[in-house]
């Protein structure tokens, strides 16, 4: 396994390194860089399926010792995200064979592929990492490749927006990089199980230093995962990027954050500490609030591209409210619904990506209609859109439906009622969407028989189907991910 491993994270990077050197076949590279991330997909699934049947390994780097060196553990969990990450990475991809020449001038195409596969090869490392200073390097490096996906298209907008995300991202390492130097004064180690035995005896005699450490990592977090109000610099990048970058920042960035989060609360500190310390409470508080305003926020935006940024906020608010809970079913449902979202967010970002470039279609008073000029990526959208709402049959219902058992299970049934509420919040700016799509202006009604999939290349119609019918058939028959997911929750409860 040792051997697939290293071939799953070096085949990006050797890729990105050699693509400037065939810069001048901008299609090659944008064909060679679906391919290649399409193959790292098929050996992440090999390590999930290995680890699934065998149990975990790791190897440690530069030292002998997990103390000194570096360490990578491929678990359940781990893997899992791999996964998620590499084959919704390279759906975008594929869509932006296409897509991406509307956006970017021809001669830094090449330059954008390099930069997502960099990309790629950072967010794998931080799936496996049981370092938290090599976390904070790798989130470097998520973050500087994160902006130059944004600020490919070169306008002012997007340069703006690429500013601002890349400061308040560096703000957001240099916090938890505080936080991390303060761990390391009171245990001397960096690597995260080691850390956590070394912090279980210091719980009493040192609660503020490491009530301290914890705020800083957990406030270094949420600025970079977007946790309200820590969020300000999600909406411009969102909006301004080329489509497939709004899709892998909201859909597969984040969640690279979210899940160093997750290894922080269950690993490094484990749940009788983050009790101790009421974490779980701050957290329960943060992730309504965010759920209720980010729905808020989203109901005055005109521009779709913008309502989906604030509904991002909103998503990252039910998944901080499942890892709040700190029990085994808030983390099963906050795991599920990260990739949920994930698979619903890139299949809105992309079909609109559809009406934004062949229909010249992103504000809401554009939609009338669209339901029968773009049938099939409306038709996605519109499952995407039920699927965030929470609609029966969709996997954004099951993963509301999971969160809902963990809070009552945890006591918590008062977060019910809210759940409620942001979906009542979700529906009010996903369905005038829908309805102003089918009920367009009559002309489009008198030719509702001669109806006839759009005419954009088929590289962008299939991964859109695809995620589209990924939502339903989650919604519907989610027994075998939830397999999957009771395995990575095992992981996490008894340590990675």
């Amino acid at each position: 396994m040792t051997n697939i491993l290293l071939s799953h994270l070096l085949l990006p990077l050797i890729s990105a390194a050699i693509f400037p050197l065939i810069h001048e076949r901008p299609r090659l590279v944008a064909w060679l860089a679906t391919l290649i991330t399409s193959a790292t997909a098929v050996l992440a699934v090999i390590l999930l399926v290995h680890v699934s049947a065998n149990g975990s390994f790791s190897i440690v780097f530069s030292s002998t010792t997990a103390a000194i060196g570096i360490e990578l553990v491929i678990s359940s969990f781990s893997a899992l995200f791999a996964v998620l990450i590499t084959v919704i990475t390279s759906l975008i991809l594929l869509f932006s064979i296409e897509n991406i020449q509307r956006d970017v001038e021809e001669d830094r195409i090449a330059r954008y592929y390099t930069i997502a596969l960099v990309l790629v090869f950072a967010m794998l490392v931080l799936m496996y990492t049981n370092d938290l200073f090599n976390a904070y390097v790798f989130m470097a490096i998520v973050a500087i490749t994160a902006t130059a996906l944004v600020s490919i298209k070169q306008k002012k907008e997007n340069f703006m927006a690429g500013f601002r995300y890349l400061i308040l991202s560096e703000i957001g390492s240099l916090v938890y990089l505080l936080g991390v130097a303060i761990l390391y004064l009171l245990t001397g180690s960096l690597n995260m199980e080691l850390v956590h035995e070394l912090l279980q005896p210091l719980a009493q005699s040192q609660e503020i230093a490491i009530y301290a450490a914890t705020a800083f990592i957990m406030i270094g977090l949420s600025i970079k995962a977007a946790v309200f109000p820590l969020h300000i610099w999600l909406p411009d990048a969102h909006a301004s990027a080329p489509s497939s970058s709004s899709a892998l920042l909201s859909a597969i960035v984040i969640k690279a954050y979210l899940v160093i989060m997750i290894k922080f609360l269950y690993v490094v500190l484990g749940p009788e500490l983050v009790t101790q310390l009421s974490l779980g409470r701050y957290l329960l508080f943060i992730g309504v609030v965010a759920m209720i305003m980010g729905s808020f926020f989203a109901l005055g935006q005109r521009d779709v591209k913008r309502i989906l940024a604030y509904s991002t906020v909103a998503q990252v608010g039910y998944i901080i409210i499942g890892l709040g809970l700190m029990n085994p079913l808030g983390l099963f449902a906050a795991m599920f619904h990260m990739t949920s979202h994930a698979i619903m967010k890139s299949a809105l970002f992309l079909s609109s990506g559809v009406f934004i470039h062949y229909k010249k279609r992103r504000r809401v008073h554009q939609f009338q209609g669209l339901g029968y000029l773009a049938p099939l990526s409306m038709v996605v959208f519109g499952i995407a859109s039920l699927g965030m709402i929470g609609i029966p049959l969709t996997s954004g219902f099951v993963g509301k439906f999971q969160l809902s058992l963990g809070s009552v299970a945890a006591g918590e049934s008062w977060i019910v009622v809210f759940i409620l509420i942001s979906s009542f919040l979700n529906a009010m700016y996903f369905l005038p969407l829908l309805l102003r799509a089918y009920i367009g202006e009559s002309s489009h009604h008198e030719h509702l028989k001669s109806i006839k999939i759009e005419a954009v290349p088929k590289t962008m119609l299939v991964p859109v189907s695809i995620l589209g019918l990924s939502v339903v058939v989650l919604g519907v028959f989610p027994t075998p991910f939830f397999d999957l997911l009771d395995l990575a929750v095992a992981v996490l409860i008894g340590g990675v």
